[in-house]
């Protein structure tokens, strides 16, 4: 028989980077939104006009309808820490045939975005373009998505994966219903990992066709395998 001291433990959790050999506290940043009440959810949005007045986007049937005039920004914000892989951005949305909607990562000022990773319009209403600001190589606006059959005025799922390539660059696939359409050029990479930083997830609109959103999901990506470890209280 063995006989058990009655010593107390005290339950951690606790996380270790799948690139580290030492294990690391982490608090997970991530966001998800399935629009299944009657109005935006300000615990995770900010409701943000483009110049004066108020902007009102609407909620129903698990949609958020956003016409022109303003944008959602998270208040959560991503890029954490600028050692580690930075930030996921999936969303199912339908694009309006119309200018400046945009959906990903940003920065704004107020009066419009300064810093991005963006499915976005630009000034057009065809293409849909990719666009990444301070990207020396990308062609103004951005890099048009040309697929063939593809309508950005249907459902489609948007996603955005920003991660470093190395200690000094960062690399950003672009993807449409699974399939890659655009990665960031490799002499990018730096003006990517210097440029960018503590970005929102946006769902922005500022032309005259409405953006609808069916569900936005977002998280850093950096890789950790959960510890169970227990203190010995003494």
């Amino acid at each position: 028989m063995t006989i058990m001291d009655a010593v107390s433990y005290t339950h951690l959790d606790v996380y270790k980077r799948q690139d580290q050999s030492l294990p690391v506290a982490y608090a997970a940043v991530s966001l998800s939104d399935t629009f299944d009440g009657t109005s935006v959810d300000t615990n995770l949005w900010e409701i943000q006009p483009w110049g004066r007045g108020t902007y009102s986007p609407t909620v129903a049937s698990s949609l958020v309808n956003l016409p022109g005039g303003g944008a959602l920004l998270s208040k959560a914000s991503f890029d954490v820490s600028p050692t580690d892989p930075l930030g996921v951005f999936e969303a199912k949305a339908t694009f309006g045939a119309g200018v400046y909607q945009h959906i990903g990562f940003a920065t704004t000022d107020g009066n419009d975005l300064t810093s991005f990773l963006i499915f976005s319009t630009a000034a057009t209403n065809d293409p849909l373009y990719a666009r990444i600001s301070g990207a020396s190589s990308m062609p103004s606006p951005g890099y048009p998505i040309n697929i063939s059959n593809f309508d950005m005025t249907q459902p489609h799922t948007y996603r955005i994966e920003w991660a470093e390539s190395s200690a000094t660059e960062d690399t950003v696939p672009f993807l449409i219903d699974g399939a890659v359409v655009y990665t960031s050029a490799s002499a990018d990479g730096a003006d990517i990992h210097n440029g960018l930083s503590n970005l929102n997830v946006v769902l922005s609109n500022n032309g005259a066709a409405t953006l609808v959103v069916d569900s936005v999901n977002a998280s850093t990506a950096v890789s950790y395998t959960h510890l169970d470890v227990y203190k010995r209280q003494v």
